[in-house]
């Protein structure tokens, strides 16, 4: 029977696998509903992980280097998100105690059925199993061993599944940023893997027998205290201790070996997570050296092409070209000061008709400072104002000029500035300047309306003779390839075409 009993350890300790899922059913026996809470408490927690690990590009492309580029500091926009990534954040704590908490609850009320069911078992053996096995063997069963199980219930298995879930979200959103990228780091991955399955292999043999060294000197201790009498009777006291001496000083090497193998796991695991992180800055900074863009010269143009030709019956595209000073003057947009303008990339098209402008943008300031080292005054170029630039014509008069243009947070504060719409969110953001409040109500319909929250920062200027323009401030350039498949840029492409298309139909009615 001992024999049998060996080889299904032995076979248990080569695939732990059926072991593992004899205990996992054991568990959702008694605690399903608490094991699904757990799974989705862990899910959320791991999500949110990552939302905080992609936040940081978007913080840095989207408000920080504005920021930095820009003469007036607008910080609510940061403050914002900042806000939304700390409920967030929050949300994945609470859901990480939530878990943690209902795992103690799973953990020993399974350990109390475990207890209760080795001693309902052990009252049923009979007297030969007592005789054959030594007495703290089986104490050593319902403590030490029961420990171990408890620590692999509230502790090992919701790491695992944790790690599981990130590890798939992770991997998934390392494909959509670099590909390139991705394939260094799951090369890097499977060297920690290999590193890792070895270190564990001899840490594991090292904790299996420090357990069966825990139950051989439990059971030598109980046996001195019982025989006690014998000991002294025959002065048997120093080979006693020389022996718990010999059994202590074996449980202590394997207990050492096996510390020894899993507290070397996190220093390796370190080591080669450095050599990765030093492979893809490198990598990544041979990419950013290079241009770093999957569609440069000839395929960029190409794509422009393809994408005014998807909303232009007849449109051409210059790159190294853009509006003139005095178009922008004459169009009276009401865009912050500054002193020299700069942009590339010009559409002209004809729509529905008519010709139409379209072309980047970019405003910029000129701030005097003191180089400290020579004492010099220069000029830094500030950027006041970087966005997409619109003119057409609405092929129709109007009874006086009309403007529009984004709130400031102080004329938010103020309230309404004389015109009001029909639309409390309109006439929170934006505020217009018209001579005509009925013609300023006829041009300004729902439609145009919603198009112009849906470009966010978006100024407008109408003329009395129909001409239009308009500026969106944004930070994405028209046409920039930027990183993506073909047909997701086309896509990207056509929709910065339409903004402005579809202000012009809104408008026309």
């Amino acid at each position: 029977m001992d024999k049998n009993i060996d080889m299904k350890n032995k076979k248990n300790k080569e695939n732990p696998l059926p072991l593992m899922k004899r205990l996992l059913g054991y568990i959702l026996k008694n605690y399903k509903f608490s094991c699904i809470a757990v799974l989705v408490c862990i899910l959320v927690s791991a999500l949110t992980t990552l939302i905080a690990t992609l936040f940081i590009q978007k913080l840095i492309d989207s408000y920080i280097i504005p920021l930095t580029q820009s003469a007036v500091h607008d910080y609510a926009p940061l403050a914002g998100a900042l806000i939304k990534l700390a409920a967030v954040l929050m949300v994945g704590v609470l859901c990480s105690y939530c878990y943690n908490r209902i795992m103690v609850n799973v953990g020993q009320g399974t350990l109390r059925k475990l207890r209760l069911e080795l001693f309902t078992n052990m009252e049923s053996l009979p007297i030969k199993y007592f005789d054959t096995h030594a007495h703290g063997d089986i104490m050593s069963v319902y403590t030490n061993d029961i420990d171990t199980l408890r620590q692999l219930i509230s502790q090992s298995i919701p790491q695992v599944i944790n790690s599981c879930i990130t590890l798939i979200s992770t991997f998934v959103s390392m494909i959509v940023l670099d590909i390139p990228l991705t394939i260094v780091s799951v090369v890097m991955v499977v060297i920690m893997l290999y590193v890792t399955s070895k270190l564990s292999a001899l840490s594991g043999k090292y904790f299996i027998e420090q357990q069966k060294d825990i139950g051989k000197v439990n059971a030598y201790i109980e046996e001195m205290m019982e025989g006690q009498k014998v000991v002294k009777v025959f002065c048997h006291e120093e080979q006693s201790k020389a022996e718990l001496h010999r059994r202590n000083r074996v449980w202590a090497e394997n207990a050492a070996r096996a510390s020894g193998m899993a507290n070397s796991m996190m220093p390796m695991m370190n080591a080669v997570g450095y050599l990765q992180y030093v492979i893809i800055a490198v990598i990544g900074g041979v990419m950013g050296a290079s241009g770093g863009k999957k569609l440069q010269g000839a395929a960029q143009g190409r794509l422009a092409q393809d994408a005014l030709r998807a909303v232009f019956q007849e449109a051409e595209y210059l790159p190294r070209q853009h509006i003139s000073q005095e178009t922008l003057q004459a169009s009276g947009l009401p865009l912050p000061q500054a002193e020299r303008m700069s942009g590339s990339g010009l559409v002209r098209a004809r729509y529905h008709g008519r010709p139409l402008e379209i072309s980047n943008l970019e405003l910029l300031d000129l701030q005097p400072y003191q180089d400290p080292a020579t004492q010099n005054w220069e000029n830094n170029e500030v950027s006041v104002f970087r966005g997409r630039w619109m003119a057409a014509q609405l092929g129709h008069t109007l009874p006086c000029d009309l403007q529009a243009a984004p709130k400031g947070k102080l004329a938010r504060l103020l309230g309404r500035d004389g015109f009001s719409s029909e639309d409390p969110e309109f006439d929170k953001r934006f505020s217009v300047q018209c001579g005509d409040p009925a013609a300023a109500q006829a041009l300004l319909s729902p439609q145009v309306m919603d198009q112009l929250l849906h470009l966010g920062k978006v100024y407008l200027s109408v003329k009395a003779d129909g001409r239009v323009f308009a500026a969106i401030q944004t930070d994405e350039p028209l046409f920039d390839a930027g990183k993506g498949r073909a047909d997701q840029m086309k896509e990207r492409f056509v929709g910065q075409l339409r903004d402005f298309t579809d202000l012009l139909d809104a408008m026309r009615g």
